[in-house]
Order: C-alpha cells, then sequence, then structure tokens
C-alpha cells in the first residue's frame, strides 16, 4: 500500500499533482472519494486531449510520413500507435 493511500493529505496533493500515478498503483487501495476525484481529473484531461487533437489538421506537412512510420512499428506502445493514426486521420495523411 502506498503512502498516498494512508494519508489523505498526500492522496489529494498526488491526485491535483498527476493523477495518472494513482492510476498505476492499485486504485482499490484508495477511498472512494480518491478514487472519484482522479475520475474527474483524468476526464478533464482527456476532455484537454481531445481538443489538442482538433487541431492536428495543421500537422501535414513534407515528411510527415517518415516521421509518424517509426511510431507505427508493433514495438511501439500501443497509445503511441494510436496517436499517430489520429495524427494520420486528422490530417488526410495519403500513401503516395
Amino acid at each position: 500500500m502506498s503512502l498516498a493511500a494512508l494519508r489523505a493529505d498526500v492522496a489529494a496533493w498526488l491526485v491535483d499533482s498527476d493523477p495518472e500515478v494513482p492510476m498505476r498503483a492499485n486504485l482499490q487501495d484508495f477511498t472512494d472519494q480518491v478514487r472519484a476525484q482522479v475520475t474527474e481529473k483524468i476526464a478533464a484531461k482527456l476532455a484537454s486531449a481531445a481538443r489538442l487533437r482538433s487541431g492536428c489538421a495543421g500537422l501535414l506537412l513534407p515528411g510527415l510520413a517518415s516521421q509518424l512510420a517509426p511510431m507505427l512499428g508493433s514495438d511501439r506502445p500501443s497509445w503511441l500507435r494510436q496517436e499517430a493514426t489520429l495524427i494520420i486521420q486528422a490530417t488526410g495523411l495519403k500513401n503516395s
């Protein structure tokens, strides 16, 4: 069990500072209140990511395909492959 799960003040600081950290821990060790706060913070981060992605169309530039290609490799993390795919979709990048 982590210190954040034992002390409410540490948990509150951690959720405000970096809500992804408790997600990498066992969230079941935290109180329902802390888990609810993590949910709110993560939902807000996801909304920010969606707003950021809405501007991806402007990333179309010569060499974009070459830049993204290594990110699509099966040895890369799935989140990176997904983000690269979203950029491809947003820019309308075509294989030429």
